[in-house]
């Protein structure tokens, strides 16, 4: 590979994305990109990556970086992130010493802290330059129902209790700052939502309404067709919905959607077609895909714990989507307000105050930590001496510091003594780990434990699944059970968090949480109403061609296109450890698709099963969906034809019956016969 290179990285994929656009046009093929979703021409001189690829490249294969003599880092603000933020950290730390940095944010007031330690961590002089000068004037309004905008200074005699109890109304006003903004001519607008499902709710209402004309519409839907025939996803449900949106110049954007939508919805909205575009905050980070107006559904927000005003860092980023430079003399930012629980201090905080100090996340995975110890050896205990935590600590805090270093000695420890690592090096299991980011514990465990040797593919979804997905606290799944797997997979990851608790870490695994295995099966074997109820019960007999009820070729033609399926009678173990059965019986039986369970299944019978009372109650749904207790007394385990063993079995010494069962014994299996083994309901509990 010849001559020199720079690397640009990039917080989120959307911005990537239009780096890579915006440069290939200026300098064609020597541009290429590496994000998680594709990779296009990986040794060309400007190379586009994510920063987590870039960090991992680091770590994996660092010769790849030889003949890079820039890395730029945009938004390195995210070094505040309180989930991604250490990857940041560790990429100004570990990046090789001959790359010169250049960091780039809109949003960081103590850049001077940050450069200094840059300067004694990289052993490199580094300059701080400052633009305060906004090419587009930024107007702040707040917008109150059926009162229309007010300035800040306008507020504070209407936040006051004596207004509350008075009502404001002004007909010259509509109701919604999305009407105020059409009337005025405020287009094109980024209205920004805190939830992917807000963003589409809104975006079909506004679709109600058009907001192209003919030419508009004919050059739209031109270009949307041409990009969908380009990236092959014509005809496609997604596809055709965001079509029909986008002809009424609507769109949404966020995390959730296609990584190929996405790239269409942003290559539309750059033409000014796309009046109003409905985004979550992800859309803010550095895009430039700038509007005439930025609307904000509401100053709160969830962080994790609770709703809260957001972070006036955060409102900045986004609010300054707002003017296009070179088309707008001025932006406008419209903030909605509830009169109700409007706080005037907090939207004084959030829109004028100062920005929050970056702070350091420097936390170090378990898969960092065998990389460090793979280049450092017994160095990797003193890396937390050189973050930017540490530098940020006052004297009397690094006192109290050396907890924090204890934390890298006792995850050291802990992986020496399971096999990870040893004075040697690296051992194969730390080999696999230290290759994979994220949940690389949990990854190699299953790996070494055999359970994706043994599991089909449909079981190996579930789990990875599982894996990642973290339940909210209204969740309120109803998971078809593997019951053999979960208890071997919550178990290995338990008896990893065993070895954390004796240590004293705080941050414990994460444990599986298998509460969308019915979406899983679903989404494998297609729309829901096309799933007999046996099916769902018994993923393994599925994916291994044992059941007679499967949805491509039921044998009682009951699983058919209108949801209706045969009779049967299944077993469920519940979160709480609870097993039950629940009968469906006649022709009209169906399947509720909405809520992925059987027609006439509450939520007070999931809530009861969870919570382990009523243990003895079999219920029996009817047609009609009534569900009566049909016997009492503890409910026994299901009998499993087939169980999987403990270790690695060799492919060859399996075999799998290829013919379905006996409907005697489909009823065997299903209803169960024997008291379930109380060594199960530790795993199992919630």
């Amino acid at each position: 590979m010849g001559g020199r290179r720079i690397v640009y990285t990039a917080p989120i994929k959307a911005l990537s994305n239009q780096k890579f656009r915006d440069f290939r046009e200026e300098h064609g093929e020597e541009v290429g990109i590496m994000t998680g979703d594709v990779t296009i021409n990986p040794e060309a001189p400007l190379l586009i990556m994510t920063t987590e690829v870039f960090r991992n490249t680091i770590f994996e294969s660092p010769e790849r970086l030889e003949a890079v003599d820039f890395v730029v880092f945009d938004e390195v603000h995210y070094l505040d992130d309180e989930e991604r933020g250490t990857v940041w950290e560790e990429s100004i730390l570990y990046a090789p010493t001959h790359i010169r940095i250049v960091a780039l944010s809109a949003t960081i007031p103590n850049i001077e802290q940050l450069a200094r330690w840059m300067r004694k961590t990289r052993k490199a002089e580094v300059d701080v330059v400052v633009e305060e000068q906004r090419p587009v004037p930024l107007h702040h309004w707040f917008y109150i129902p059926d009162a229309g905008p007010r300035e800040l200074r306008q507020l504070k005699g209407v936040l006051t209790k004596a207004a509350r109890r008075k009502r404001f109304r002004n007909d010259n006003f509509p109701r919604h700052p999305l009407a105020y903004v059409v009337r005025e001519n405020w287009l094109p607008a980024l209205y920004f939502c805190f939830s992917r499902r807000d963003c589409e709710i809104l975006c079909e209402r506004q679709a109600r309404t058009d907001h192209l004309d003919a030419r508009e519409r004919r050059e739209i839907l031109e270009l949307f067709d041409d990009l969908a025939r380009r990236y092959e996803v014509a005809g496609q449900p997604g596809t055709d919905r965001l079509r029909n949106l986008a002809s009424k110049g609507t769109l949404y954007h966020h995390a959730g959607i296609l990584p190929i939508h996405k790239e269409i919805v942003e290559r539309l909205f750059t033409t000014g077609h796309v009046k109003i575009l409905f985004a979550t905050e992800t859309f803010a980070l550095g895009v430039n895909m700038p509007a005439k107006c930025v609307i904000f559904d509401t100053l709160r927000k969830f962080d994790g714990v609770d709703v809260r005003y957001m972070k006036t860092r955060d409102y900045m980023q986004m609010a300054g989507r707002a003017g296009r430079q070179g088309m707008d003399e001025e932006g406008l930012v419209l903030s909605r307000v509830d009169l109700e629980d409007a706080s005037f201090a907090a939207l004084q905080r959030v829109t004028e105050g100062a920005s929050e100090p970056v702070l350091s996340r420097f936390n170090l995975s378990y898969s960092t930590l065998l990389n460090l110890y793979l280049r450092l050896g017994e160095g990797v205990y003193s890396a937390y001496d050189r973050s930017f935590a540490h530098f940020q600590e006052t004297k009397a805090q690094r006192k109290s510091a050396a907890p924090r270093n204890r934390i890298i000695a006792r995850r050291m420890k802990i992986l020496r003594e399971r096999g990870y690592a040893s004075a040697e090096g690296i051992t194969p299991r730390g080999e696999l780990a230290r290759k994979v980011n994220g949940y690389e514990i949990q990854v190699t465990e299953f790996y070494f434990a055999g359970l994706f040797e043994r599991a089909s593919l449909l079981e190996l979804a579930a789990l990875f699944v599982a894996t990642v997905y973290e339940a909210r606290k209204m969740d309120d799944t109803d998971p078809a059970r593997i019951p053999v797997m979960e208890r071997e997979a919550i178990a290995l990851v338990a008896d990893w968090t065993r070895d954390e608790r004796r240590a004293e870490l705080a941050e414990l695994l994460k444990r599986p949480d298998f509460g969308l295995n019915s979406v899983v099966f679903a989404g494998r074997r297609g729309p829901p109403s096309r799933i007999c109820a046996a099916s769902r019960a018994s993923p393994r007999a599925i994916s291994s061609g044992r059941c007679a009820w499967r949805s491509s070729s039921c044998a009682s033609s009951g699983a058919s296109s209108t949801g209706r399926i045969p009779s049967a009678t299944s077993s469920r173990r519940r979160r709480g450890g609870w097993t039950g059965t629940w009968s469906t019986r006649g022709a009209n039986s169906n399947w509720d698709d909405a809520n992925l369970r059987p027609t006439g299944y509450t939520r007070s019978m999931a809530r009861r099963k969870r919570t382990g009372k009523g243990k003895g109650d079999r219920l029996s749904l009817d047609t009609g969906g009534s569900a009566s207790p049909a016997r009492t007394g503890p409910t026994p385990p299901p009998t499993r034809t087939s169980s999987m063993p403990s270790s690695p079995t060799p492919a060859s010494s399996r075999t799998r019956s290829s013919a379905p069962p006996s409907a005697s014994a489909r009823s065997a299996s299903c209803s169960g016969r024997g008291r379930r083994p109380s060594s199960i309901a530790p795993s199992m509990s919630r």
